[in-house]
Parts: structure tokens; C-alpha cells; sequence
């Protein structure tokens, strides 16, 4: 899970309850897993799709299914779909929230940050019943009175101007390729990795090794000169995996590749 979710529910007085997720499943959530966790002291669930850090996207049966669990436990959901547009080969994004009944009792979050590369700004948006907007503004009035208005503009341009989305489908292009890149590379390097369908990060399993997540990180950090962030960074299910942000340049992660393949090779870590 996102590493801002858990502070988040304590913030507000409630207790997160980590659901994990598993290679198998391609990272997606399950109501199988779900039905471990929940309580009569559950009120909600926060879904990632397309997901930080393992790039998984939930199908329209998952969602689904989901929704059936959430109208069965009188849940809210909160659905973060800040990653909606960087989706690849055959996955598609849905919206729990378009799901028949969902509307009122889903939170949906979504932003600029990824979409148009607008990340320094901080400008996002959320989509709610109007008792929850309500309530909302309340808080948001005395919390953070408005974002700096240029950057409300710029997002209005953003939304409307027709180049904006053909730099926005130019940009998921660019990732895709990025993104074959390192899985191709990490599992030649002998690090199973699952094929990402979403997002722009990837999550191999590092457990072969015989290094913790945060052993792992260090020594690509020290050795290899390349940062990765531990999988425990995102919860206890993400021991034995690191997250790999394909976000930047095809010839850096080139270079990356070729360092952390190394290190292993010198290490004889695979």
C-alpha cells in the first residue's frame, strides 16, 4: 500500500489494517484476502488501481467483486486513482465508483501529479457524495484555504486543450517502452518480476538473494550507485520485493540495468 494511507487513517483516528497482496494474484486484491481482515469495526477500504508499487491493475470483476464486499459490510471506499491514465497492453481502468449503487458510498482521489507531470504543484480532486463533499470543505477551509490559483488555471488548461492529451498518450507510450525495458532486464538478471499493467513502477522479488528489502536497497545504493526503495517501505507484504520507479530516462535505466546486474553477478547473489 501507498505509504501516506496508513498515517492517514491514525490522523483521523481510525486503525489501518494491512491487506496484503500477492505475486500469484499479480499483486491484485482479492475479496478472499479481504474476508480475512474485515471486522465489525471496519468502515472502509482504500483501493489503488492502477497501483503504487507493484503497477497492478484491478479488472471489472475485481472491482466487482469488491463492490459486492463493500455493499455486504456497509463499507466506504475510498478509490485512489491518481494512475488511471498510464495503463498497458490489455488492462483497462474502471472506476468502482461507475459500478451500479457505488456512487454513494466511494471516494474517488485522483490528481494532475502524474497525468500531466504537474507533480510540484500539488493539485488534485476527489469525486464523492455531497455529504462527504460537505464535510470536506469544512475541513479543507481551515486546513489549507485553496491551492495557489495559476495552478487551478493551468489544470483547467490542462483538462481542456487537446494537447495536453496527446502529450499524455505520447508520455504513457514512452513509459510502456520503459517499462518492457526493466521487466525484461530484472528477470534476465535472475529477479522474478511481474509484468506491470499500470502505473510507472515495477516490483521484482528479491527474496532469492537472500537480502532483506532494506539489505537489498542499501547495496544497490552503495555499490551500484542506483536507489530503489524497499518493499517494506509499503507494508509487512512487501518484505522480500523493492519498488523501481521507471520514470525517468530509457538510457539511465539502461545504465541501471547494467549496474545492478553486476553488483549481483560480483556478489553471486543470483
Amino acid at each position: 500500500m501507498f505509504v501516506s494511507y496508513a498515517p492517514a487513517v491514525i490522523l483521523a483516528g481510525g486503525k489501518p489494517v494491512e491487506v496484503p497482496t500477492y505475486e500469484e494474484n499479480e499483486f491484485r486484491l482479492s475479496v478472499d484476502d479481504l474476508e480475512k481482515y474485515v471486522t465489525n469495526k471496519t468502515r472502509a477500504l482504500i483501493i489503488n488501481s492502477p497501483n503504487n508499487p507493484t503497477g497492478s491493475v484491478l479488472t471489472k470483476r475485481d472491482l466487482e467483486e469488491i463492490a459486492d464486499f463493500a455493499v455486504e459490510h456497509d463499507l466506504m471506499i475510498i478509490s485512489d486513482e491518481v494512475y488511471e491514465h498510464f495503463i498497458y497492453e490489455d488492462a483497462k481502468h474502471y472506476s468502482i465508483a461507475a459500478l451500479d449503487g457505488m456512487f454513494e458510498r466511494t471516494i474517488t482521489v485522483n490528481g494532475f501529479s502524474k497525468t500531466f507531470a504537474m507533480t510540484g504543484w500539488r493539485l488534485g480532486f476527489v469525486a464523492a457524495p455531497s455529504w462527504v463533499i460537505e464535510k470536506m470543505v469544512r475541513f479543507q477551509m481551515y486546513n489549507a484555504t485553496c491551492p495557489v490559483t495559476f495552478i487551478q488555471y493551468a489544470a483547467a488548461k490542462a483538462l481542456r486543450d487537446e494537447r495536453s492529451w496527446k502529450a499524455v498518450e505520447e508520455m504513457r507510450k514512452e513509459y510502456d517502452r520503459r517499462r518492457k525495458l526493466v521487466w525484461k532486464r530484472l528477470n534476465e538478471m535472475g529477479l522474478p518480476t511481474v509484468k506491470p499493467k499500470g502505473a510507472f513502477y515495477i516490483f521484482p522479488r528479491i527474496k532469492d538473494t537472500g537480502l532483506t528489502s532494506k539489505e537489498f536497497s542499501e547495496l544497490m545504493l552503495k555499490e551500484a550507485r542506483v536507489a530503489v526503495v524497499p518493499g517494506n517501505a509499503f507494508g509487512k507484504a512487501g518484505e522480500g520485493y523493492v519498488r523501481i520507479s521507471y520514470a525517468t530516462a530509457y538510457e539511465k535505466l539502461e545504465e541501471a540495468m547494467d549496474r545492478m546486474e553486476k553488483v549481483l553477478k560480483d556478489k553471486k547473489l543470483t
